[in-house]
C-alpha cells in the first residue's frame, strides 16, 4: 500500500513552522567542514557581520515587533516579574552549583564549567518567551515586559552574579559594559520601536512575518559563528564531553521547568495562561544578549576559548527551543480548559478577576501576529 505523499502546502507549513531547527541542522555540518567562512577572522569577518551587525539587527527588529502599549500596561504586575528575575539570575546557579560537584561532572574543562556558570547567569529571552506563550495559550505582552526587564537588569546582574560564581573573576569594566549593552541592545530597540511608530498599523501587519525571519536568520548567523569557532580550534569535543554537556543542559532546563509549574501554581492559582508564560520567561536562556556579554566578560580569551565557554548557553537554548514546540500544543489545551480569569497576584495583592472569553482572547493574541512571524531564535 502506497502512502500519501504530503502536499506541498502541508510540506511549506511544516518547513516554515520549523524554518530555524531545519536551517540549524544544515549550518552544523557546514560549519563542522568548512569552519573558515564564519570563524574569527574567516570569510564572513565575524567581528563586525556578527557581533555588530546581527546582534544590533536582531534588537531592531524586536522593537519593530513589539506593540508599545500592551508591552508597558504589564508593568502592573510585580509579583510576575519578581518572581521570573529570581528563576532567571537566583535559582539556577543554586541548582547547578551541586550538581557539578557530582562525579559524572566534576572533572569538566575549566572553560565548560564556566560555561555552565555563565549560563546560570544569562537572562531570559524575549521573543522565545513571546512566541511560546503565544502558541501554549499564554499572556504574549506579560512574557515580552518580563523577558525586557531581565535583559536590562542582566546587563548589571549578570557580571556581578558571575563574579561572585567563578574562583577567578573575569576582568571586565561595568562601564565598559554598560556602553557596549546600550549600543548593542538598547539603542537598537529603541529604534524598532521609532520605526514602528512611523509605520501605519497594515503596514507592520504585512510586515511581521519578514521580520520573524530575518531575525531567525541572524540569530542562525550567530550560531554558525560560534560552532566554526569549535570547530575551527584545536581542541574537539570528546563524545563522552558532549554527553555530559547535553546531560548537565538536560538536567538544567527540566529541572527549573518542574520549579517554575510548582512555583506559578502557588503565585497565580487562578490563571493558567499567567502560569504558562511564566514557564517560558523563567526558564529560557538568550544567546542574542548572552553571546555579546560574555565576549565582553571574557575579553582577554582566545576565539576558541570564547566558543567552548559558550557551548553550554547554545546547548541549552537548542533544547528550550525543542522542549517549547513540542509543549506548547499540550500547554494550550491544558489553558484553555482553565477558568477564564485574568491575570493573578500581579499588582500589590491584587486579586484575581474574572474576563469574559473575548476580553482574554483579546489579551493573549495581542502578539499573536508577531510570533507567528516566527521569532523563535532568541
Amino acid at each position: 500500500m502506497q502512502l500519501p505523499l504530503p502536499s506541498s502546502t502541508q510540506l511549506g507549513r511544516f518547513v516554515d513552522a520549523n524554518f530555524f531547527l531545519l536551517s540549524f541542522s544544515a549550518l552544523a555540518p557546514l560549519a563542522a567542514c568548512y569552519p573558515a567562512i564564519a570563524c574569527s577572522g574567516g570569510l564572513i569577518r565575524p567581528e563586525i557581520t556578527v557581533f555588530y551587525v546581527a546582534i544590533m539587527g536582531v534588537f531592531f527588529l524586536e522593537g519593530l515587533s513589539l506593540p508599545t502599549g500592551p508591552t508597558l500596561s504589564s508593568l502592573s504586575h510585580p509579583a510576575f516579574h519578581l518572581s521570573s528575575l529570581f528563576f532567571n539570575f537566583f535559582l539556577p546557579p543554586a541548582l547547578l552549583l551541586p550538581v557539578v560537584s557530582l562525579p559524572f561532572f566534576l572533572h569538566f574543562p575549566p572553560l565548560i564549567r564556566a560555561g555552565f556558570l555563565a549560563l546560570s547567569v544569562t537572562p531570559s529571552t524575549t521573543s522565545m518567551s513571546v512566541m511560546l506563550s503565544s502558541r501554549s495559550g499564554g499572556l504574549p505582552p506579560l512574557a515580552a515586559c518580563a523577558a525586557l526587564l531581565s535583559n536590562l537588569l542582566g546587563a548589571l546582574l549578570s557580571p556581578l552574579i558571575l563574579q561572585r560564581l567563578t574562583l577567578t573573576s573575569p576582568t571586565f569594566s561595568q562601564k565598559k559594559l554598560a556602553v557596549q549593552i546600550l549600543g548593542k541592545m538598547v539603542l537598537p530597540l529603541l529604534l524598532g520601536q521609532g520605526a514602528r511608530a512611523l509605520l501605519s498599523p497594515p503596514a507592520v501587519a504585512r510586515s511581521l512575518p519578514y521580520v520573524g525571519k530575518a531575525s531567525q536568520i541572524l540569530v542562525l548567523l550567530l550560531l554558525f559563528q560560534i560552532l566554526s569557532d569549535v570547530f575551527a580550534s584545536a581542541s574537539a569535543v570528546s563524545p563522552f564531553l558532549g554527553l555530559r554537556i547535553l546531560s548537565l543542559v538536560t538536567l538544567l532546563h527540566y529541572s527549573i521547568l518542574s520549579l517554575s509549574h510548582i512555583a506559578s501554581a502557588a503565585l497565580f492559582p487562578s490563571s493558567r495562561p499567567t502560569r504558562v508564560s511564566f514557564l517560558f520567561t523563567s526558564s529560557t536562556k538568550t544567546v542574542v544578549l548572552g553571546v555579546p556579554m560574555l565576549r565582553s566578560l571574557y575579553s582577554d580569551r582566545s576565539p576558541a576559548d570564547l566558543a567552548f565557554l559558550l557551548l553550554p548557553l547554545v546547548a541549552y537554548h537548542l533544547l528550550e527551543l525543542v522542549n517549547g514546540l513540542v509543549l506548547a500544543p499540550w500547554l494550550k489545551l491544558w489553558s484553555e480548559s482553565g477558568p477564564v480569569l485574568g491575570v493573578v497576584g500581579g499588582g500589590g495583592g491584587g486579586m484575581p478577576h474574572e474576563s469574559t472569553p473575548l476580553m482574554l482572547n483579546k489579551q493573549k493574541t495581542v502578539l499573536h501576529d508577531n510570533t507567528t512571524g516566527g521569532h523563535d531564535a532568541l
